[in-house]
């Protein structure tokens, strides 16, 4: 049998049971908004109020694949193939112009050889507010900006995000590898002085694209080589160098049959679409690994728009020419 405690005592020890159980229930509102909960939440995702920021949320893997200039040739643009991989994880934006602090790249490769930039100190947001009317229009651009170095020379990295209003209201937050197309993710990458856009500058895009931007095309030639492509679109102007009416397309896939040399090229750094005004003169550049005997890589030669065949050409390993075949056929859609 317990001995008697003083009714003091019984008090204090009820009061600290009726505080362990209020704390074990904390845990439940992870994730809340600072509007909600005063800001004193420490779940995964950060504290922020929707009605003055937008939270971002990037998943694991995200990046940004090199785009294309209009005008450059097939041999500028394999130069410069790079991918922007993204921070995984939530931060938030405030919606007010200036400078926030933020880290949102987690890395940077460049290149055929696909070397990682080294960075040259933090990264920053800048954000901008463009008033426009209707005000529905309006937008708030958000550029996260950072220094880096390859051999001696600098780079800088900028990721920009667009934001306008969807059904006339802000949203609360942001899906990087989905967004609405309200809203517009793209990247740029500046070499040196950055003053020749054919060979100092490069724009990307996000890697995972919408299916409903898509077009596949299909070569043959009359020795029986089959060549499969697969383009996708991404934001106009944006994540790519072009004028007029010319699309942003990215080149996702690629299927060849090649003799009894078969194999499918999905990995970015390997499929270079070099695009021309309004797409009309485009060739695709396709590297294989492992080559096909002495074919190591082929430059697809669309149809133009004046209607010239098009033409595959077979590279070696130094990308000088072997052979090229008049296409047979060819097939969009």
């Amino acid at each position: 049998m317990c001995p008697a405690l003083p009714s003091r005592l019984w008090s204090l020890l009820l009061g600290c049971l009726l505080c362990a159980c209020a704390g074990s229930s904390s845990s439940s509102d992870a994730g809340q908004d600072a509007a909600q909960d005063g800001g004193g939440d420490t779940g995964a995702r950060p504290d922020y109020d929707p009605a003055e920021a937008f939270l971002v949320t990037t998943p694991e893997g995200t990046a940004l694949c090199h785009g294309f200039h209009q005008g450059r040739t097939w041999e500028q643009e394999l130069a410069l193939v790079g991918q922007i991989e993204l921070a995984a994880g939530s931060l938030v934006l405030p919606r007010r112009e200036g400078g926030h602090p933020g880290d949102w790249v987690a890395r940077v490769l460049f290149g055929p050889d696909r070397r990682e930039l080294i960075p040259q100190g933090p990264g920053q947001f800048e954000a901008e507010y463009e008033a426009v009317q209707p005000d529905d229009h309006s937008r708030w651009l958000y550029r996260f900006q950072r220094a880096y170095e390859l051999d001696g020379t600098p780079h800088a990295v900028e990721v920009r995000i667009f934001v306008r209003r969807i059904d006339g209201a802000w949203p609360e937050e942001i899906l990087i590898d989905d967004p609405p197309w309200e809203i517009a993710i793209s990247g740029r990458l500046t070499i040196g002085p950055g003053q020749d856009t054919l060979t100092e500058v490069q724009a990307f895009g996000l890697c995972a694209l919408p299916e409903d931007g898509r077009k596949i095309m299909q070569a043959q030639t009359a020795s029986g080589d089959r060549i499969e492509l697969e383009i996708r679109q991404g934001p106009w102007y944006d994540t790519c160098l072009v004028a007029g009416e010319t699309a942003c397309y990215f080149l996702v896939r690629a299927e060849l049959e090649l003799g009894a040399y078969q194999a499918s090229v999905e990995d970015r750094f390997r499929l270079v679409y070099n695009g021309s005004h309004h797409n009309w003169f485009d060739k695709y550049l396709l590297l294989l690994d492992p080559p096909a005997g002495d074919v190591h890589a082929v430059l697809v030669i669309a149809p133009d728009f004046s209607g010239a065949n098009g033409e595959v050409v077979k590279l070696d390993a130094e990308l000088a020419e072997i052979s090229r075949e008049t296409i047979a056929e060819w097939t969009t859609r």
